[in-house]
């Protein structure tokens, strides 16, 4: 048995055979690296000797690298039996992953023309049974469960009922599938409260500008309690901490979503700003910030729904945050982006995030019970908003999230006058009750 793993710049295994009157180079090569982790299974490996017949043999394992120094070969339990004559399988790999699908491939040993394969949840082990039969070395397999993890065995079919031993396993993930709306409740259990972090189909993406969109490295979002408080009802949270630092423009980035085609989902998740490892109010400075942006478009364009910033205040023990996406269908993927700016402000704090959900839009009474109602919507001149508390801000923001109206009337009767507005869609952030509600507003 062995196992190669480490750096994708391994090179080869070689084994030579030597009878005594030399060694016989390559009898058996192993290219590549087989496991991407230590704690991979292991792979069992068959050396056909037949040309070594009534000779007494020593074998060898010779281990080349490439440009890279980080690879590492293990090996055990070597074993020279009897042979049945029907050679084991080699080169077996997993490729062109999908959410449903995948392409194995692989080389035959010997000249057997028929195989078996097998591709089954992981931790299943070798088969018991038959597999699937094909005169093919590369078989493209479908109906795979999206977001899971599977191994592959291959062996060959030398007829008469002998068979290789089993080759594998190795191990691939499927991709997610997007996620049909809702994504938990409104009243009842969110999306992702963050137990376990980033969560199902959730990554991050690390020092790249919203233009540029997420990479998929790891970078400094991470889970901690809500707020810093280890008795917050949340439990644990997202969080980034922004300070003056090594450059910061980091995305923790949600699975796809289906909206279907009615447009009538909106975001709610939790927010709080604190200082770092603190319970104290957080403050931004300079260009710091934290944006929730979406694309819908694969990823191509990412648009700025809702910016915190030095101009906005957020609760250090958590408000609710409602934010319409009436105007997307379709699949789409959300992403809160954090950023130290250009001038890394003085400030060292934490931004959290926690119970993110997708649900269908309120409907006008249940806007009345998150505390206003607003009309006319289409507007021409001035949009009413009219709340069971005092409206403690309302902010305009336009598609790119450029902040173009602020006001913060401390009444429950307000007044946004959107006249000099170019017509177009606008999002206005409205605070009241220590909770925060964007809503889509079409300006005429």
């Amino acid at each position: 048995m062995l196992t190669i793993c480490g750096d994708q710049d391994f090179d080869t295994l070689h084994i030579d055979v030597n009878n005594g009157t030399g060694w016989d180079l390559d009898v058996f090569t192993l290219v590549g690296q087989q496991q991407a982790n230590q704690a991979d299974a292991w792979q069992t490996a068959i050396v056909g000797l037949g040309a070594y017949t009534g000779a007494t043999v020593q074998i060898r394992f010779r281990g080349t690298r490439g440009a890279s120094f980080g690879g590492d070969i293990s090996i055990d339990d070597v074993v020279v039996d009897d042979f049945n004559g029907c050679l084991t399988p080699t080169n077996l790999t997993a490729s062109n992953v999908t959410a449903t699908s995948v392409d194995i491939s692989w080389s035959a040993g010997g000249s057997e023309t028929v195989w078996e394969y097998a591709v089954l949840p992981s931790g299943s082990g070798a088969p018991t049974g038959a597999g699937t039969s094909t005169m093919n070395t590369m078989e493209s397999v479908s109906g795979l469960a999206s977001s899971s993890s599977f191994e592959v065995y291959v062996r060959a079919d030398c007829g008469m009922g002998n068979f290789s031993s089993w080759v594998g396993p190795i191990t691939f993930a499927t991709d997610c599938a997007p996620i049909v709306a809702p994504y938990g409740t409104a009243t009842g259990a969110p999306g992702n409260d963050f137990t376990a972090y980033p969560g199902v189909c959730w990554s991050e993406g690390d020092n790249t500008a919203v233009a540029v969109g997420p990479n998929g490295l790891d970078g400094a979002w991470a889970t901690d309690d809500f707020a810093n408080d280890a008795a917050s009802s949340n439990g644990q949270a997202a969080k980034i901490n922004i300070w003056t630092t090594a450059s910061i423009n980091d995305w923790l980035v949600t699975p796809e979503f289906d909206l279907g085609t009615a447009g009538n989902f909106e975001a709610i998740f939790d927010i709080a700003h604190t200082d770092f490892n603190d319970t104290i109010s957080g403050v931004f400075t300079a260009d710091q910030q934290v944006q929730l942006v979406i694309t819908d478009d694969g990823g191509m364009t990412w648009t700025t729904l809702q910016t915190w910033d030095s101009t906005t205040t957020v609760s250090n023990t958590g408000q609710n945050v409602v934010v319409d996406l009436s105007a997307y269908t379709g699949i789409v993927q959300l992403a809160f982006w954090g950023s130290n700016g250009v001038g890394a402000g003085a400030s060292d704090t934490e931004f959290f995030v926690d119970n993110f959900t997708i649900d269908a839009t309120a409907s006008a009474s249940s806007i009345e019970e998150l505390g206003f109602t607003f009309y006319p919507n289409p507007v021409k001149d001035v949009l009413n908003i009219n709340g069971l508390h005092n409206i403690d801000s309302a902010a305009v923001m336009n598609m790119l999230g450029q902040q173009v109206l602020n006001v913060e009337p401390g009444v429950t009767n307000a007044q946004i006058d959107m006249s000099t507005l170019s017509a177009g869609i606008y999002l206005v952030q409205v605070t009241t009750d220590s909770r925060t509600s964007t809503i889509r507003v079409v300006k005429e």
